[in-house]
């Protein structure tokens, strides 16, 4: 079923638009689905929704508001013969159309391939099978495939549901407590379900022990809010598991950094505040080796030295393992025991592999922290640039560099506004700036500038940043400058029209050309767009004439195509050159 919408615009035919299934938005901007210009429309004004034959409209917290019917609304399912009014825009819902559906042709499967069962190699003759599990292998004379018995899937066990028949059986989804129950039952050799007499498969209680532990880290991995709390909790985790005494995760910035950062510390035992209970014998053999260092006499062994810190807390056995990054070591994972039990070479493998785990953890938090600067960076340069400058700002790194180059500055302000904050209340104010606010962004942007200060009605747009620093170059952005400046006067005439009756608002322009010193500096956090140079302080001056429509230096119209546009020029504004004023 489709929707169609039957559009009236002030300034143009109707036009009839379909709706597809699925969220359509509306606004002036050129990204939504469908797009609406003139007064009264938002950059994005509403959205509809469409699901079958049901169509609903929400508006997106516009300026001017969605109205259906003559009255505002905020969501509202909407039927055929329904008025919808957005800015200057009637649109009507028509009844949706039926399209017949075509059944797609299917070929018909083939006849399933019959395969003499076979015992797999790899499984072990000291095996026995359920006998539950042998009599769905035969039943019928037919295999079924192993995923209808046991499926491992993205963290989730399915089992075969003994109360179902064989030949349509229902596959559970176990929890993940149970998968973990599961696993730890693996290790005991010991299965609740089994019949007596029936032989089960050997403990090997240490192996499947380190395999529930990875799994753990591993989901940890997954789960964790940031790298402090992955790191505790792998650090809690080997603490209970492999029994040490101490555990220590230690870690730096990089392999150039010989500081190194107790990221978290885990002691059977009081400390004293700041006291970090690692041997420095043995964490320096780990940078210097980049190798694990396990030890089952540590105050006996010659690679060690026997460290103070080792008889300090008494320790017996050491396992330290590097955590390594891009070929750098940015870290080490330090275990203790002070008991007569060392640390085995299996232990080693693990701490190894979690050591492995924790570089991971290391590299996506990392990668974490350059995307959210990098959004952060960009979100402060879309504040003053268009998305093509944005662009060209990312792909180099020009934050925090002034370049000097050749640009055209625009000044702009609002005659009366002063007056006007004395008769409205602020939400009427405000609703003034908002409007004229937004479409400074939209003519500075869309005309390939930068709005580089904008305060209580008065603002600073820059064109050229990028531009190559030729005489062509500098005719061009003038140009674009002044289209903007055009733009602007035409559309603030309009836009007076919706503000309040006592808003007798006039804008005043001023454009100069000439050498600026510009650029975006300060922290990811808060960045900052500075602009320099003659060009602004002659835009200034002229500015400080208060004179409706648009004003420019003289050097600026010896720049401009003539025959483009028609100027006077008027009483001496500046010291060293004249100026001339536009005319519509």
């Amino acid at each position: 079923m489709a929707h169609v919408l039957r559009i009236q615009s002030s300034n143009g035919p109707v036009r009839e638009v379909p709706i597809a299934e699925g969220e359509t938005t509306i606004g002036r901007d050129p990204s939504n689905g469908l797009v609406l210009t003139g007064r009264g429309v938002s950059r994005r004004h509403a959205k509809l929704l469409c699901r079958g034959d049901k169509l609903t409209i929400v508006d997106l917290g516009s300026t001017y508001g969605t109205k259906i019917g003559g009255m505002p609304t905020l969501r509202r399912e909407v039927r055929a013969g329904d008025q919808i009014l957005i800015g200057m825009h009637e649109i009507e819902i028509c009844r949706p159309t039926s399209v017949p559906h075509k059944q797609p042709h299917v070929e018909p499967a083939p006849p399933p391939l019959q395969v003499e069962p076979e015992t797999p190699a790899y499984i072990a003759d000291e095996v026995t099978h359920d006998p539950r599990a042998a009599r769905a292998l035969h039943t019928n004379g037919k295999r079924p495939s192993p995923v209808s018995l046991v499926n491992l899937d993205s963290g989730a066990i399915q089992f075969l549901d003994d109360s179902s028949e064989l030949e349509e059986h229902e596959l559970v989804t176990r929890s993940e407590s149970q998968i973990l129950a599961a696993v730890e039952r693996l290790g005991t050799g010991v299965y609740p379900s089994m019949d007596d007499g029936r032989a089960t498969i050997a403990p090997r209680t240490a192996d499947y022990h380190a395999l529930l532990l990875m799994y753990k880290v591993s989901q940890l991995l997954g789960e964790a809010a940031d790298l402090d709390a992955f790191i505790n909790g792998v650090a809690d985790l080997v603490m209970e598991e492999v029994q040490a005494n101490t555990v220590v995760v230690l870690t730096r910035s990089s392999e150039a950094d010989q500081q190194l950062e107790p990221r978290a510390i885990r002691h059977r035992g009081a400390l004293d505040e700041g006291e970090v209970p690692v041997s420095r014998e043995v964490v320096n053999l780990v940078l210097r080796t980049g190798s694990p260092v396990i030890s089952g006499d540590a105050m006996h062994d010659e690679r060690l030295k026997a460290g103070q810190s080792l008889a300090l807390y008494n320790v017996r056995a050491v396992l330290a393992a590097p955590l390594t990054l891009h070929e750098e070591i940015r870290g080490v994972v330090y275990l203790n025991r002070a008991g007569p039990l060392p640390f085995t070479k299996s232990e080693g493998e693990l701490v190894g592999a979690l050591a492995a785990l924790l570089a991971s953890g290391m590299e996506r938090a990392e990668l974490k922290q350059g995307v959210e600067a990098e959004r952060q960076r960009r979100r402060g340069l879309e504040r003053f640039h268009p998305p093509e400058i944005v662009e060209q700002l990312s792909a180099g790194d020009e934050a925090g560099v002034l370049r000097e180059h050749q640009g055209t500055a625009l000044l702009c302000d609002i005659i009366g506004l002063s007056e006007l904050a004395e008769r409205v209340s602020p939400q009427e104010l405000a609703q003034v700036l908002g409007d004229y606010y937004e479409l400074l962004y939209e003519k500075v942007f869309g005309n390939a500038g930068s709005l580089v200060k904008l305060y209580d009605g008065w603002a600073l747009a820059l064109f050229g940043m990028h531009s190559a620093d030729s005489s062509d170059a500098v005719s061009s952005d003038a140009v674009w400058a002044v289209e903007a400046a055009r733009q602007l006067l035409d559309e603030f005439h309009e836009l007076t029209v919706l503000w309040p009756s006592s808003a007798r608002l006039q804008l005043a322009i001023a454009i100069a050309s000439g050498t600026v010193v510009s650029g975006v500096v300060g922290s990811a956090e808060r960045l900052e767009y500075v602009a320099l140079g003659q060009p602004i302080a002659d835009a200034r001056a002229l500015l400080a004439a208060q004179r409706p429509g648009m004003l420019i230096t003289e050097s600026l119209w010896a720049n401009l195509p003539q025959r483009r546009f028609t100027a006077d020029m008027v009483e001496p504004l500046l010291a060293d050159q004249g100026a001339f004023e536009f005319k519509p």
